[in-house]
């Protein structure tokens, strides 16, 4: 048959009303992890959409669902011609499903369908060096899946494996970099911790935002972030269709560690990126993200120092679709802790948190924290009103429980949950406490008389997010603490590295190197790196080419510097070889105080972050050099 006639075919059955129980099924490439599947039920949609867009295609909505970091599933209506995206799908929300004859609904889940329908064609592809070409919903209708060792658009080029610098951008004192692709613009956002005024005086920085112009080749100014007095790290992440940036304001500029720390989103009206959300920090140093295998996105935030302290009480927060926000789940004590890191492990999410110090010195230990199995964190007793203070769904039962109460809100995707009267279930957010506190929530629940279930006008509060333990604390480990914990996986096995910077003396600290005991449920020692004549403040791990590369981050070559060249430095970088870390090349920098890689265009770059003016580092903050690699 005729591509031609072939591909008309494929669109006659994609577009062809379909029953229930019957379904289809498109397949185009994997992006971000997701199956390259969809199955489709007719006459179905979901409720609460967080993207919605017309005049598109059915082979439009599968893309952007795709590429779209926060997309579960996604419905087509070919009469509207309209693409809802969602955050959801039948495993994850199965109540959020609604009847829709417009729609048919699309997802991931396997359901054991028969023959799939294919968009794209390989028939005539070009892709090289053994190299699997995959059908998509490009205008080439192909992508090339590159063997290991290649890479490129058509995997024609060989991995050398070695980094090429490319760019350098002069900017205040740098302290981090981010590099991100959206809405195809690429982006790199450059925080800064000071930077020197006309007279020499320390003066405060810009928080930059630059964008990748094609035509020059070059990174070109963007935005400048405003309300921020001294930046530290960032991380940035796509959530319900929209890119956000992350910045930790370590103080206000001539006030204290108290201040506000800020969520930006890039809105496409104004072509810039705008404040999204406020959240109140200690001296706030580094924030750790993860999306977890269940769809939740967590974020952790790292408050080092407050007036007076290095014991603080670092926030965990949840990302709530249902009001495009973060919502605090959990506050952990930590103990001057710098750069941390969030993972998940067999379906357990956790974060390592490095506590370098404390007023004493630098003796802290290491900890990591889990997300528990324990819904029972009760808020406390408040006071409810006609106008309701959990103002979402509610429900009454003459069986009722504090358990059902809270699956009931927390399946629906709301952060708190009330039990009033008995029998009554009331869901919503941080609101609860808006008519006050009160102490006489004291009736039994109706369906378990060992619980209470509030009072008359009385709410009962509940998290429905589950708390967090402690799973671990490194208090074999050598002095100082470490400064950075960075986790990575390799073939069935997980790890976690603590980089540790200066014990209040020297630098020349062994970087230290863990394997997760599943059995004994904790990080064992499975590697020492020495460093000498280096002050490492923590690593990077990446892949390419089928192959697991370390950076080193290195702030300086002594405790004490004396001398401009004792800030030039040489960062290590590692190659894995079976499960050990050894040498394999240098980067030479300038006071590095970290590195980040990111991809653009699907070739990765190496952001290395410059802390100190290279011709008079001691006197003038401003003008440092941050530099870019690719890695070729």
């Amino acid at each position: 048959m005729p591509l031609r006639g072939a591909l008309l075919l494929c669109l006659l059955a994609l577009l062809l009303p379909v029953s229930w129980g019957q379904l289809q099924r498109i397949e185009c490439p994997k992006k971000s992890g997701k199956s390259a599947h969809f199955y489709a039920i007719a006459d179905t949609a979901m409720e609460i959409p967080y993207s919605e867009e017309v005049n598109v295609t059915v082979f439009d909505c599968s893309r952007r669902c795709r590429d779209d970091h926060g997309c579960m599933s996604y419905g087509y209506s070919k009469r509207l011609e309209s693409c809802q995206l969602y955050d959801y799908d039948r495993e994850t929300g199965p109540g959020f499903l609604v009847t829709s004859s417009d729609y048919i609904y699309y997802d991931t889940v396997d359901t054991k369908t028969s023959k799939p329908h294919y968009m794209g064609s390989c028939k005539h592809h070009r892709c090289e060096n053994g190299a699997a070409c995959r059908m998509d919903c490009s205008e080439r209708g192909y992508y090339c899946e590159c063997t290991e060792g290649y890479r490129e658009e058509f995997c024609q080029t060989a991995y050398i494996n070695e980094p090429r610098l490319v760019e350098e951008i002069i900017s205040d004192r740098g302290r981090d970099g981010v590099g991100f692709t959206f809405n195809n613009m690429h982006f790199l956002a450059i925080s800064s911790l000071n930077t020197m005024d006309p007279s020499g005086n320390s003066a405060q920085a810009d928080q930059v935002i630059l964008r990748y112009d094609y035509t020059t080749e070059q990174y070109e100014p963007m935005q400048t972030l405003a309300g921020l007095g001294m930046g530290y790290f960032m991380a940035d992440f796509q959530l319900t269709g929209k890119q956000y940036l992350f910045l930790c304001n370590y103080k206000a500029w001539g006030g204290t560690q108290d201040t506000d720390s800020f969520l930006w989103v890039y809105d496409n009206s104004s072509d810039s990126f705008t404040v999204h959300q406020t959240i109140a920090t200690k001296g706030c140093l580094a924030p750790a993200s993860v999306r977890s295998s269940d769809g939740g996105f967590y974020l952790f935030l790292a408050f080092y120092y407050a007036p007076s302290t290095y014991s603080q009480e670092s926030p965990v927060f949840k990302w709530y679709p249902r009001y495009e926000r973060f919502v605090e789940v959990e506050t952990i004590a930590t103990t001057g802790v710098f750069i941390p890191d969030m993972f998940e492990m067999e379906g357990t999410v956790y974060v390592g948190i490095p506590n370098w110090r404390d007023s004493s010195g630098f003796t802290t230990a290491a900890e990591v924290w889990e997300r528990s199995d324990s819904y029972d964190l009760y808020r406390g007793c408040y006071i409810d009103g006609t106008n309701r203070a959990l103002d979402g769904e509610n429900f009454s039962s003459d069986s009722m429980t504090v358990t059902m109460c809270i699956a009931f809100c927390r399946d629906r995707g709301y952060p708190y949950a009330g039990l009033q009267a008995q029998s009554q279930c009331f869901c919503g957010d941080e609101n609860y406490d808006e008519h006050g506190s009160a102490s006489d929530c004291n009736q039994q629940c109706a369906g378990d008389s060992s619980e209470y279930c509030g009072a008359s006008w009385r709410n009962s509060i509940y998290m429905t997010e589950p708390s967090w333990s402690q799973t671990q604390v490194f208090s074999d480990s050598p002095a100082p603490g470490p400064m950075n914990l960075h986790y990575y996986s390799h073939d069935g096995s997980h790890y976690l590295v603590a980089t540790r910077h200066h014990d209040g003396t020297s630098c020349d600290q062994n970087t230290e190197v863990y394997v997760w005991n599943a059995g004994l449920k904790e990080f064992e020692d499975h590697q020492t790196i020495a460093f000498v004549d280096s002050c490492p403040i923590g690593v990077h791990v990446f892949e390419r080419g089928g192959e697991k590369f370390m950076l080193s981050e290195n702030a300086r070559k002594f405790f004490s510097t004396t001398e401009d060249d004792h800030w030039a430095v040489a960062c290590r970088v590692f190659r894995l070889v079976d499960t050990m870390w050894v040498d394999y090349t240098t980067v030479d920098g300038f006071n590095v105080l970290s590195f980040t890689t990111f991809e653009r265009d699907g070739e990765l770059y190496i952001f290395q972050s410059g802390g100190r003016n290279e011709t008079n580092p001691y006197e003038n903050y401003s003008e440092c050099t941050n530099k870019i690699y690719k890695w070729v």
